[in-house]
């Protein structure tokens, strides 16, 4: 069998030549030809902005400070929500190029692995979707992000941790209060998970004033959960 799978192999592999010939794999940016194997070129990737923040002072925790309603520690936002990188979580979410989440994933990992050490993270979970919503979707992509990054640094990723209560609207038009407002409760520990003791790190794709990965840290905060943290692949306030 062994014999048959290698000469199948050398077989085909001329009818994939001519389709890249025929059909080469173009960035999904720029439409220059690039190599197989990447959605998108290099110099299209080295213009995603690193997010100038300072990591025991994000916004979030200076603007509720002693507040007892704040379950995250800390969080952090690897890029700037710059036109680049904006087109290209456009095209993760709604275009169905669900190999930028992992490509992206792992750029995050290396933009933020000394924090990410440091903290000693126990799991990696992401923001769950609405099954609603990830059925018309086909996919969760922070689930997608949040698995590139914890393969590239030898993590624990468990995308099944929480689930939604409720299909929220978008928080995108929302005012600061009332994005709290909107995510308030909706999020759960999934039955048979025990958080307790546990260093967590939450994963997103953009974070704006963090309500949404706050509310996320909440029900694992109360099942014990040790230290809650917070990634996003961008932040649009640089």
């Amino acid at each position: 069998m062994a014999q048959k799978a290698g000469l199948f192999g050398r077989i085909k592999s001329p009818f994939f030549w001519l389709a890249d010939f025929v059909y080469p794999p173009v960035c999904v940016l720029c439409k220059k030809i690039i190599p197989a194997g990447s959605p998108v070129c290099e110099a299209c990737l080295s213009k995603m902005q690193p997010y100038p923040q300072i990591e025991s002072a994000n916004q979030l925790w200076i603007a509720r400070q002693g507040d007892s309603s704040v379950y995250l520690e800390c969080f952090l936002a690897g890029f700037s929500f710059e036109p680049n990188l904006q087109q290209l979580i456009h095209l993760l979410k709604y275009q169905n190029e669900k190999r930028l989440g992992v490509l992206l994933g792992k750029r995050l990992a290396g933009q933020c692995s000394k924090p990410l050490k440091k903290w000693k993270i126990d799991w990696v979970v992401p923001v769950p979707l609405h099954p609603k919503k990830k059925r018309t979707r086909g996919y969760n992509q922070s689930e997608l992000v949040g698995a590139g990054l914890a393969g590239l640094l030898n993590l624990t990723f468990k995308k099944d941790v929480l689930f939604r209560t409720r299909n929220t609207p978008s928080n995108t038009k929302l005012s600061a209060q009332e994005r709290v407002e909107n995510v308030a409760g909706a999020f759960a520990v999934a039955a048979g998970i025990n958080p307790a003791g546990k260093n967590i790190l939450l994963i997103d794709d953009v974070i704006t004033t963090g309500s949404t990965l706050n509310a996320c840290a909440e029900p694992l905060k109360k099942a014990g959960a040790r230290t809650l943290y917070a990634l996003a692949l961008a932040h649009p306030d640089a």
